[in-house]
């Protein structure tokens, strides 16, 4: 019988393997076939791994003083770290050891994801009424973990799986053959006009303070995507399915709730012909963690055919992590490693911190007052700002200032769009917080009470 190793001892055969490569840093290639970084438990030991693969042909003496300052430079600061770097390779009497760590951190890896497998089929079961759904679906996710181990799917490892720059260039030429959008546009004529939209694989970030409509923005996006033929998925933290169907009511019929009981047959009719012409946008609620949230997203995803997911919003969910910012930061990382690995588009919505609202420029006239928003402001961790490509900072001025002349302004600020650039960083729409909507155009209206709405 195998002995089945404990987390505290998997850590150990991490610690071997990550100060036998301090040791002898040219082993790198030869355990990069046993063990990517994925497979790797202790978050401190991964990014040291990591960062050893990345320098070992650049600077190829065992130096470990520069590699802690090249991974400070890339942002991973701790304190401690050449003190480290030193007691682990201590503990390492000799590299020769690093191919039989990298089999047994591999293993443990590998354990560790048909657990996770098995936790999955646990959660799917609540949907299965059939003995034939259960091994379909078992065989389905037995696939794809198989798949995602053989392409190295489970994580960014930059040892191994390499292409080329002309396979790459080749590789986009053909999504362009197949005239398919690249972009999943809100339907917001200014920002699609400035950023484009969302691209699959990236993540956009829709920061606001609370009550700016951040959450109304991004059920808009998806409301525009599943109209135009794209499968949704919406992870709600924030709201329940109730209260997210108040909303939708509002956004259809004009307001939530009828104004006698006898016009709900008609307020349910023209919410079922609203939706009628849309694909579905899956809700689910009250997830918690990120490791059952990058659950529902590959599933809804493979099983499903979800090309658009949200969240709402992100700093509600928990991570791994020993204080606030890593955990934050765990959770924007697996978010945007979820987005790419199902090649899906992903909307994450973020609040910001209170800094923003004490940032208002010095003018006696409020229409010209403006709260700047920075990268900086969004909450809890930088690394939100680092894993973005695409942020957007909503702000709703009379929220600012109750006496705000222009009650329905919006603003939007677009302050990152890695892959395309952004044609305007600041724009200005309509919000009409009984339909809990933004305007397409700064022209357009709608008047409470009025028919519900139409594309």
């Amino acid at each position: 019988m195998h002995r089945v190793y404990s987390d505290a001892d998997v850590k150990q055969f991490e610690a071997g393997l990550v100060g036998s490569l301090l040791l002898k840093w040219s082993m790198i290639p030869e355990v990069a076939q046993r063990c990517q970084s994925s497979d790797f438990l202790d978050e401190e030991l991964r990014e040291i791994y990591i960062h050893i693969g990345l320098f070992w042909e650049r600077y190829p003496n065992e130096d470990i003083t520069l590699l802690a300052k090249r991974m400070m430079e890339a942002g991973v600061c701790k304190d401690g770290l050449l003190a480290r770097l030193a007691e682990l390779m201590n503990r390492s009497p000799t590299p020769h050891n690093a191919k039989y760590y990298a089999e047994e951190v591999r293993k443990a890896s590998l354990r560790r994801q048909w657990r996770k497998l098995g936790q999955d089929l646990i959660y799917a079961a609540e949907d299965v009424t059939t003995h034939e759904d259960m091994f379909r679906m078992f065989e389905k996710r037995a696939t794809l973990l198989e798949t995602r181990r053989t392409d190295g799917e489970f994580g960014s490892d930059p040892l191994a799986h390499a292409t080329t720059l002309r396979q790459a260039s080749c590789d986009y030429l053909d999504t362009l053959a197949e005239d398919r959008p690249t972009l999943i546009p809100s339907g917001i004529s200014k920002v699609d006009d400035s950023i484009g939209g969302v691209g699959y694989g990236e993540m956009c970030v829709l920061a606001a303070r609370p009550g700016h409509g951040k959450s109304a923005f991004g059920l808009q996006w998806l409301d525009t995507a599943a109209r135009d033929g794209v499968k949704c998925l919406l992870i709600s933290e924030e709201m329940s399915r109730l209260e997210l169907g108040k909303r939708c009511v509002a956004s259809v019929c004009g307001q939530s709730s009828p104004d006698a009981l006898d016009d709900v047959p008609d307020f349910r009719q023209r919410v079922e012909r609203h939706f009628d012409d849309r694909e579905e946008i899956y809700v689910m609620e009250n997830v918690q963690t990120i490791d059952k949230a990058e659950q529902r997203i590959d599933r809804y995803c493979g099983e499903h055919g979800v090309q658009l997911v949200a969240v709402d919003y992100l700093q509600l969910m928990k991570g791994k992590g020993e204080n606030r910012y890593h955990q934050v930061s765990d959770v924007s990382m697996r978010l945007k490693s979820a987005a790419q690995r199902n090649k899906c588009a992903l909307l994450v919505m973020v609040q910001c911190s209170r800094e923003i609202e004490t940032r208002a420029s010095h003018s006696k006239d409020k229409e010209k007052r403006h709260y700047t928003p920075h990268n900086s402001d969004l909450k809890d961790s930088g690394q939100i700002e680092q894993d973005a490509d695409v942020i957007l900072f909503l702000q709703w001025p009379l929220k600012f200032d109750p006496y705000y002349p222009h009650k329905d302004e919006y603003r939007i600020y677009a302050t990152k769009c890695r892959n395309r650039g952004v044609k305007h960083d600041f724009m200005t729409t309509k919000f009409f917080p009984e339909r809990q909507r933004v305007a397409w155009f700064e022209s357009e209206d709608f008047p409470k009470g009025a028919m519900e709405w139409q594309p």
